[in-house]
């Protein structure tokens, strides 16, 4: 329900069409098939109907702070090879923030602190600020080195005169109009699965079209190279 309800405080926004491959691919980036993340979406969305929301062409503004907290020694977050942090798990919140814009990144600047441990790596805890086609902006700030007593995830969305405010996928506030949501954590784990399922079964629609996955992954790509270089680096989305 919560990702449904951040939808629903910016209106629905639909998915990219699909690309290739010819079958479909569910990655592990999938951030917003929860119920409160489409509510969230639809409650911004709706300000660009509204008269003080100036049109189809507002910005939207996301924040996502997320507490990620350390690893074990060893773990495979922390392996270069395998991208880092940034790309094994900050990929999530890039493709939650984008599910809600719905816009085509074009820029992303990073920077970042590294963590305490043998493991930890510049860039664990990062700041990611990524630029859209249209205008709007998001920031991601993930965050390794907080107090394991703080909630993990927090999004808050804008546009138009009107806030949604995701509260670790349990409490969806809608400021300015919306629905309001409290309730048990869900993050659309089984919703994602049984929707990809689905569209292997029955030749359905992909769960997240090609064309949003790739996005996604290269904005966190160029956030890597971003962390070393201190510079915004341009993303290309395939067509």
């Amino acid at each position: 329900p919560h990702a449904q309800a951040l939808r629903a405080c910016l209106s629905p926004l639909g998915r990219r069409d699909a690309g290739p491959p010819k079958r479909p691919v569910l990655l592990a980036a999938s951030g917003g098939s929860g119920p409160e993340g489409p509510r969230t979406g639809r409650s911004c969305d709706a300000s660009r109907r509204a008269p003080h929301g100036g049109g189809a062409g507002v910005p939207r503004f996301v924040t996502y702070r997320v507490n990620a907290g350390p690893v074990p020694a060893g773990s495979w977050l922390t392996d270069p090879r395998e991208g880092g942090r940034l790309v094994g798990e900050a990929c999530h919140f890039v493709d939650f923030c984008g599910s809600l814009i719905d816009e085509d990144p074009v820029e992303v600047t990073a920077a970042g602190i590294a963590s305490a441990g043998p493991d930890g790596a510049p860039g664990d805890s990062a700041v990611l600020t990524v630029r859209y086609a249209g205008g709007s902006l998001a920031t991601i700030q993930y965050v390794t080195v907080g107090h394991p007593g703080l909630a993990k995830e927090r999004c808050e969305a804008s546009a138009g005169g009107r806030t949604a405010v995701l509260d670790d996928f349990r409490v969806t506030k809608c400021h300015g109009g919306g629905p309001n949501l409290r309730g048990r954590q869900a993050k659309g784990h089984a919703e994602a699965l049984a929707a990809f399922v689905d569209a292997c079964r029955n030749g359905g629609p992909w769960p997240i079209p090609w064309r949003s996955l790739a996005a996604t992954h290269r904005v966190c790509f160029a956030a890597v190279r971003s962390l070393g270089t201190g510079r915004p680096v341009a993303v290309e989305v395939p067509s």
